[in-house]
């Protein structure tokens, strides 16, 4: 099987690298896998079917164009996950928009949409230990607030029991960012990725065998 996953960013990408050689092995060996990284969520397109704005290389923005042209590819072997933040959207109604585009680009095409609850952090919050491997001095009380995979600005409040001095005002922004792709690097290695508690990891997990 070969695995084409979409993602809308750097802290994806370092969290898949880790995450595809403890599901398959070695690259190339039995299964091989690309991952596609964009710059940000964005938005469909008004037209579906036009050609993309080459300035704009956002996730939503591309995927139609790219869904058809895997259509083309028509290789049973192939298999296209799309790993989206579900941001502001009712998953029900953003699932259902994403299916019927599925539908009608790629209808052939073995397309698997995985749905983050409030990004990577709700993945990390779902496996504890690796949280305080990574940071023993995290607060802890403030991550027993958290109700795992729940619409509650995960990464805010990640980030006010691992480093809160990043969420004083007129904080630039960057370094909000550069904590994200930190985490990506650092807590990942130590997550245990069979005992995760986020139903969306775990999904995410039988979409990727």
């Amino acid at each position: 099987m070969h695995f084409n996953i979409l993602v809308e960013g750097e802290s994806e990408v370092k969290f898949l690298k880790k995450l595809m050689p403890f599901l398959h092995g070695n690259q190339g060996v039995a299964h091989s896998w690309n991952i596609h990284k964009h710059q940000g969520i964005g938005s469909l397109p008004a037209n579906l079917n036009a050609a993309p704005n080459k300035a704009n290389n956002s996730l939503l923005h591309n995927l139609p164009a790219k869904l058809r042209a895997y259509e083309k590819i028509a290789n049973p072997l192939n298999r296209i996950i799309v790993l989206i933040d579900i941001d502001n959207n009712v998953k029900s109604t953003f699932l259902e928009k994403l299916n019927n585009l599925k539908n009608t680009q790629a209808p052939n095409t073995d397309v698997r949409f995985v749905l983050a609850c409030e990004e990577l952090e709700a993945w990390y919050m779902g496996d504890r230990n690796a949280l305080v491997q990574y940071n023993p001095n995290i607060n802890i009380a403030i991550l027993d607030t958290y109700v795992q995979d729940s619409i509650c600005g995960t990464w805010e409040l990640l980030m006010r029991a691992d480093d809160p001095s990043l969420l004083k005002p007129k904080t630039p922004y960057w370094k909000s960012l550069n904590k994200k792709i930190e985490w990506s690097k650092r807590i990942t290695p130590h997550m245990n990725f069979s005992n995760n508690t986020s139903p969306s990891f775990n999904f995410l997990l039988s979409s990727l065998i």
